[in-house]
């Protein structure tokens, strides 16, 4: 079923996503040992979490183009694509707005003045 040539193919795709996978998998770990408001940490490792859904799908969906044989001329392919495309802009946008409220979320903590100790439970 799966040839050689399949996996050097999908190998080749995760390669290009590696540095994706790498920054946002550790970005998760710094985000899950550190000690920040709940909500900063909540929507910091969600927005990581949906960038590497992204990547993963990018994969996915450049196997299935790859090896799904694919009428590249057909109407249903381009819709397909399309679809594909917005969808990920949409969980990319997400993520990043995610990422974003988790920065002001962490700022607006540290502008109130208080000088509570952040490691005391």
């Amino acid at each position: 079923m799966f040839s050689d040539s399949f996996f050097i193919t999908i190998f080749g795709y995760t390669l290009r996503t590696l540095p994706t996978l790498l920054v946002c998998g550790i970005g998760i770990f710094i985000l899950k040992t550190r000690i920040l408001p709940g909500k900063a940490q909540t929507y910091g490792v969600s927005g990581l979490a949906l960038l590497i859904l992204v990547a993963l799908g990018g994969v996915i969906f450049s196997m299935y183009v790859s090896y799904g044989g694919v009428d590249y001329a057909s109407p249903a392919f381009h819709m397909v694509q399309m679809a594909y495309g917005a969808v990920s802009q949409v969980i990319h946008a997400v993520a990043l707005i995610l990422m974003v409220m988790a920065i002001c979320g962490k700022e607006s903590i540290a502008k109130s003045g208080e000088t509570k100790n952040p490691y005391e439970q």
